[in-house]
């Protein structure tokens, strides 16, 4: 059995197919695993699991799958419910499998709209599901092509018998065999300009993905047999719309929870740590991962900061939808700018900077200890421009332009109303600098509940299953961890199906 990508997806489906007695080749054209699944904070929402036993919390898959819905999004009438059901049923079993290989989570958490905790933070961070699933797939004999670029399903009486593919440093060409089927787990499209102009994102084609190797592989080499593909035209998005999420560029160093060591027994040991700890230390280390990963909130803008880009001239309303414009800026980057007033109130709760709701909040002294890459501030607004190795000249005269308009209560350039005060009142603050990303797009291809990849009939295609982003199938998932448990939950399903019903020809 084949199974194309090595994230998180991909993993879990060649460890269920090793399980199920398959022999299992993984093929992954990058240099290393991971995936998009190594980019995530790693939470995993799930009902029904030992961990919620253990805090007493009464939960059903029926009730998580009714609170699903709760989180109104947009999307939400084009959601395949069936797949839903899956997840919601399913999601439980893969948090329990997973226990059973190593990966040790804390919680669970509360997130609004779920009615119980639900949300399981991984240990110490999502790159544990990468390195115990990898050394369980070695432990089970799955082998593993690194710098393998699938670019053709094969197949023989429309039944998918293997792939063709690259090796990217030789450029060699390989061609592989698959008695039992293929799992395409190649993530998402969201580096993919052309696939995402082909179904209506053309204003996402060039905002920069999360993960610049989700170019859509499994998406392109479906369709090309004609598979069904479903919400292609869905984006994964937090605050921003309509589609792209604005966050600060990544930290210059390795992040230190990146560093701590991932081998099985230092897991075991934090899983029995952590929840000694008291909860005000959990929150701090929380905190780290939030001015890492999540995006700033838009409340900033509301108080009254504004956004520039590095030659210090502001370019949109920033109250409104921001992402699309930042992203057309010099370097794609772009930087917030505030006074003294809006810094004393993201000092403290209901004003964080970030958040993950219900478990932690990130205020701007939380930036000023863990990002001092981002994290600017002077006397004198022509230093804190500098600092920030923005533009000093229009930088001055952006600001002075900007409080003329709050003056006047009328915004010279951009026309917006929230116009709440002046920044005027040292010190002057910089954040920055912030950059567009399309995390994840939703759309993939359409699957049943066993994730085989169905034709535009709706037919199963022999021998072809798909997981992860890449066999999203029209599901919508709202809220956090959802995505990973998808990705984790439809790679185990996947991997088992194909290796237990693919027939051997």
């Amino acid at each position: 059995m084949i199974v194309i990508g090595g994230g998180g997806s991909g993993l879990a489906a060649g460890v269920a197919a090793a399980e199920a007695g398959a022999r299992v080749l993984v093929l992954e054209k990058a240099s290393k695993l991971g995936g998009t699944t190594m980019l995530s904070i790693g939470s995993f929402t799930a009902s029904r699991t030992s961990y919620q036993e253990r805090a007493g919390i009464q939960d059903y898959p029926e009730w998580h799958f009714e609170d699903m819905s709760k989180f109104q999004s947009e999307f939400e009438p084009k959601c395949n419910l069936q797949l839903r059901k899956l997840l919601t049923s399913e999601a439980g079993n893969t948090l329990e499998w997973l226990r059973s290989h190593g990966v040790v989570f804390v919680g669970p958490f509360l997130e609004n709209p779920h009615r119980v905790p639900r949300m399981h933070n991984v240990i110490p961070s999502a790159r544990t599901y990468i390195s115990i699933l990898r050394r369980v797939a070695e432990k089970l004999g799955v082998s593993v092509f690194l710098d393998a670029e699938v670019t053709k399903l094969t197949r023989k009486n429309e039944r998918i018998t293997g792939v063709e593919a690259r090796n990217v440093r030789t450029g060699e060409s390989l061609s592989f065999h698959a008695r039992r089927g293929v799992v395409l787990a190649t993530g998402d499209f969201s580096a993919s300009s052309e696939l995402k102009t082909r179904f209506g994102n053309s204003d996402l084609a060039e905002v920069d993905p999360i993960n610049p190797l989700s170019t859509g592989d499994g998406h392109k080499m479906a369709l090309e047999i004609d598979a069904a593909v479903k919400n292609m035209d869905v984006i994964h998005t937090s605050y921003e719309k309509p589609g792209a999420e604005i966050r600060f560029i990544p930290p210059p160093k390795d992040w230190l929870v990146d560093l701590v060591p991932d081998s099985k027994l230092f897991i075991k040991l934090l899983g029995k740590v952590f929840p000694r700890m008291p909860r005000r230390f959990m929150v701090e280390v929380i905190k780290i991962v939030l001015t890492v990963h999540s995006a700033p909130s838009p409340r900033l803008y509301q108080e009254g900061a504004i956004l520039v880009n590095k030659e210090g001239k502001r370019f949109t309303e920033e109250t409104k939808e921001r992402a699309i414009d930042v992203a057309k800026q010099p370097d794609k980057v772009a930087f917030i700018v505030f006074d003294a007033k809006v810094a004393d109130k993201f000092k403290q709760f209901p004003y964080f900077i970030s958040t993950f709701p219900g478990v932690a909040y990130a205020y701007l002294d939380d930036y000023r200890r863990s990002r001092k890459d981002v994290f600017f501030t002077s006397q004198e607004l022509e230093n804190v421009a500098i600092k920030a190795d923005i533009d000093v000249g229009n930088f001055v005269n952006t600001v002075d332009r900007y409080n003329e308009s709050v003056r006047s209560q009328n915004d010279l350039d951009f026309g917006r109303t929230i116009l709440p005060s002046e920044i005027d009142s040292p010190p002057f603050f910089v954040l920055g600098p912030i950059k567009a990303w399309v995390l994840l797009t939703e759309g993939g291809l359409a699957i049943d509940q066993k994730c085989r990849v169905l034709d535009e009939q709706g037919r199963a295609i022999p021998g072809l299953y798909a997981a992860g982003s890449a066999g999203q199938g029209g599901v919508i998932l709202p809220g956090h961890g959802h995505h990973i448990a998808w990705a984790l939950t439809s790679g185990r399903i996947a991997g088992t199906n194909a290796a237990m019903t693919g027939v051997a020809f």
